[in-house]
């Protein structure tokens, strides 16, 4: 549709636009992590922190499990209640009830509410496309690669690489 239009496409990743939406409605935040649930007992995340109106990746988004995730963030960040977590994997992450993982117990993480299928991530990339110097550059419509975080299951199964490789230069 970008080509066709002549309109700027942006390659933002949905977790990146999570964390900055996460960030524009929890200004005293500078830290943020969207998770969401990958299923087979792990879950898509990164984590982010602000960079003015956007965000700066400082753990590459990936698919891993719960407990790898809990520990690159424990080592990531100062305070486990400093940033905000949002996503349908968010208490796979941080567990809860008799589950609440033990850093969780002096208080309450900041949980954003974020509903995958009615997502508020418009609102921050407007916000960032709009800026006099948006923190990212528009890509051309032949030269976007998707960014997978896992290889499917029939992949998985079948021992293939099935990832689209980015087109040559010319």
């Amino acid at each position: 549709m970008a080509w066709a239009t002549g309109a700027e496409l942006y390659a933002v990743s949905s977790l990146e636009a999570m964390a900055a939406d996460m960030l524009a409605t929890h200004q005293h935040r500078d830290w943020a992590m969207p998770v969401l649930d990958a299923r087979r007992k792990e879950v898509f995340a990164g984590i982010f922190k602000r960079n003015g109106t956007w965000v700066t990746v400082v753990c590459e988004q990936k698919a891993s499990g719960y407990d790898n995730w809990w520990k690159l963030f424990l080592e990531t960040v100062d305070n486990p209640l400093d940033p905000v977590i949002a996503g349908n994997g968010a208490l796979l992450l941080t567990g809860e009830g008799e589950n609440l993982r033990p850093e969780l117990l002096t208080g309450k993480p900041e949980l954003h509410n974020w509903n995958s299928a009615q997502p508020a991530t418009a609102r921050a990339l407007a916000i960032a496309v709009s800026m006099k110097k948006p923190p990212f550059e528009p890509v051309h419509p032949f030269t976007l690669v998707p960014l997978y975080l896992r290889a499917s299951d029939a992949e998985v199964k079948k021992g293939l690489d099935l990832t689209p490789k980015a087109p040559e230069q010319s």
